[in-house]
Parts: C-alpha cells; sequence; structure tokens
C-alpha cells in the first residue's frame, strides 16, 4: 500500500520485489526502450540481488542513439548496487 506523501502510480505500489532475488547471478533483459518503469526494474534488481555479476540489457530499437536510451545507459551506473561484482552491459 502505498504512503499518502507518495504520488499514487502504478511504480509506488510496489514496496518489495514478489519474489526474492539474492540468488540471482545473471539477469537478461531484452526489447528495453528505456522507459523509467525498465529502470525502476533494474534499480529493484540492483537492490536486492546480492549475488547478482552480470546484467545484459538488450535494446527493441536497432539504434542506440535514441536519446531515452542514452539517458537510460548514462542514470545505469548512478544506481546502488547490493552486489559489488556486478558488470552492466547495454547494447
Amino acid at each position: 500500500m502505498p504512503r499518502s506523501d507518495m504520488p499514487d502510480s502504478e511504480w509506488t505500489r510496489v514496496s518489495w520485489p514478489p519474489c526474492k532475488l539474492d540468488h540471482l547471478r545473471s539477469v537478461k533483459v531484452r526489447g528495453v526502450l528505456g522507459n523509467i518503469s525498465e529502470l525502476k526494474l533494474v534499480e529493484l534488481i540492483f537492490k536486492y540481488a546480492v549475488a547478482l555479476e552480470k546484467m545484459s540489457l538488450y535494446s527493441l530499437k536497432k539504434s542506440t542513439t535514441d536519446e531515452r536510451l542514452i539517458a537510460f545507459g548514462e542514470k545505469l551506473p548512478t544506481l546502488p548496487k547490493a552486489s559489488s561484482k556486478v558488470s552492466t552491459f547495454l547494447v
């Protein structure tokens, strides 16, 4: 249930991951467009996947020059990570 001081959006209704992510070592996400919900998904995985070593994100678009994808790629390294061993690739 969202806190009263948070905006009522699809994302704020999610306060914990629906399953345990601490065992994940490798994650592949295909069809990335660079939108905020995808960034929030990556943020959740980074936050809870303490064993994560590799995350590969594959763009849906053939060109990675899309402004949204560029901004998405710039935000990835700034996200806090539970695992110090994680490598992230945006293709």
